[in-house]
This record gives C-alpha cells, sequence and structure tokens, in this order.
C-alpha cells in the first residue's frame, strides 16, 4: 500500500529532514514554528520540507513502476 511505503520512506530521510516533513505534514505547524523547534531558519525549513517531498516522490514513482 503506498500508504505504508510512504511511512518507510520517510524513516529512511535524514533526521532533519524526517522532522520537518513529520512537523509540517503530519502536525500541520507553520514554517516559523517549525524554524523554532528545529532551530533552523524558515528558508532552510523549506529546503528540507522541499528534498524530504521530493525523495519520497522519486520512491514512489520508482516503487510502481516494479
Amino acid at each position: 500500500d503506498s500508504v505504508e511505503h510512504i511511512f518507510e520512506f520517510m524513516n529512511e530521510l535524514p533526521e532533519k529532514q524526517k522532522l520537518v516533513l513529520h512537523l509540517r505534514d503530519v502536525e500541520q505547524y507553520d514554517f516559523k514554528t517549525i524554524a523554532q523547534i528545529t532551530e533552523l531558519s524558515e528558508g532552510a525549513v523549506r529546503v528540507a520540507l522541499s528534498r524530504a517531498r521530493t525523495t519520497i516522490r522519486k520512491k514512489l514513482i520508482k516503487e510502481h513502476k516494479q
């Protein structure tokens, strides 16, 4: 199931990316709050989130092609 794969792929992410993705997409925190929690700039939070989502998207596409 795709949801199971997403959680598997999330666990494979680097810790900061995993944390940012969880805080934004699961906990629904805003970027300012995530920046405060992680001690990153808001820009760094956006980059980490984008990279995490891109990695998961690519892995899902690869998984569906198999």
